[in-house]
């Protein structure tokens, strides 16, 4: 069973950001909690399975429910609506089980202003929350947290929340990018481009994953970034993602692209304790797609095996590439501040 999730890089960076959790004891916390126990136990039990059998029967007994913690969480949200972890609980139902019931009542809560007045930091704080090891999916979040960002532009928090309206295309397999992460896009790097939060930005348009078919509009916002940034974290995804899009935008650019990548390599040596596996498994990745380059210019036929958009594949080069994201922000965490 593979999963595709954010880059490790997305540990690191919510690592260093001010995560504040709830205080232990609090009610939301121990529904986050029930859960994250339950994560734990379901993914432990997957890592010690030996057949597709097992992993079937686990997926099957331990799975945990998003929906039966989001009744739980909006039922206490609803009973204690003035509580700090009530935006938490809201925001973890909508992006976890959006279409269950619980999930319903949470966005209309949440659409009723309580993200239009939420403090950024205590939104940003709760969005981190909601992530977990389930796959990935577009949250209709993203328009009201979009809209919260763009009335607090004189604060730096805004970056946080304008990088997680970005994230939330990760992974999207639709030709064109939706109208919120092309205008969050536009804003971060207008107001943001020097911001140390905005590392999750640069690997939605490239990381080990590969690139979106319409990574290429977004190749002068790296650049601006690359200027004005001086965040080791974000230079280094940016540099990557620079040329992850130069190779997808085609035939005529892939030496660009090698030489972009070189120049990663050279720049970026893993010699940074505080992100060294993002630069170890980003030096990987750069090195087997030099090599897929070199390949596609001796002859070599080169195809991604997924079907998915981004820098292709070839027997014996990048075939453990999807297992560099196999860490999931949620078990690094744990070790960071938050």
């Amino acid at each position: 069973m593979k999963m595709r999730y954010l880059h490790i890089a997305f540990a690191v960076a919510m690592a260093a950001v001010a995560f504040v959790a709830l205080k232990p004891g609090d009610p939301f916390e121990q529904i986050l909690s029930d859960w994250g126990a339950a994560e734990n136990a379901y993914m432990a039990a997957l890592g010690r399975a030996k057949t597709a059998d097992a992993r079937r029967r686990i997926e099957a007994e331990l799975k945990p429910q998003p929906a039966l913690y989001a009744a739980r969480l909006v039922d206490l949200a609803e009973a204690r609506p003035d509580d700090r972890g009530a935006l938490t609980g809201l925001c973890w139902a909508v992006v976890n089980a959006p279409e269950t019931d619980a999930g319903r009542r949470a966005l209309a809560l949440l659409k009723d202003d309580r993200i239009a007045r939420a403090d950024p930091r205590a939104l940003g704080d709760a969005l981190e929350r909601t992530r977990t090891s389930m796959p990935m999916r577009p949250s209709s979040l993203a328009p009201l947290v979009l809209a919260r960002a763009s009335r607090c532009f004189g604060d730096p928090r805004a970056a946080r929340l304008l990088t997680w309206v970005c994230v939330n295309d990760f992974g999207s397999d639709r030709p064109e990018e939706s109208p919120t992460f092309a205008e969050a896009a536009d804003m971060l790097t207008d107001q943001f481009a020097d911001s140390p939060d905005i590392s999750n930005f640069c690997e939605v348009l490239g990381s080990v994953n590969g690139s979106p078919t319409w990574g290429g509009k977004y190749e002068n916002h790296l650049r601006l970034i690359l200027e004005m940034n001086r965040t080791r974290l974000v230079r280094c995804t940016a540099s990557y993602a620079m040329a992850s899009i130069v190779q997808v935008t085609g035939e005529m650019r892939q030496e660009e692209a090698a030489h972009l990548y070189e120049q990663f390599i050279q720049n970026f040596d893993a010699s940074d304790p505080a992100i060294v596996h993002v630069e170890r498994s980003l030096i990987a990745s750069a090195r087997s797609q030099i090599a897929i380059i070199h390949s596609r210019r001796l002859g070599g036929g080169a195809s991604r095996r997924d079907g998915r958009s981004g820098p292709p594949t070839v027997d014996g080069v990048a075939e453990a590439q999807e297992d560099l994201t196999s860490t999931h922000p949620r078990y690094a965490l744990r070790a960071g501040p938050g």
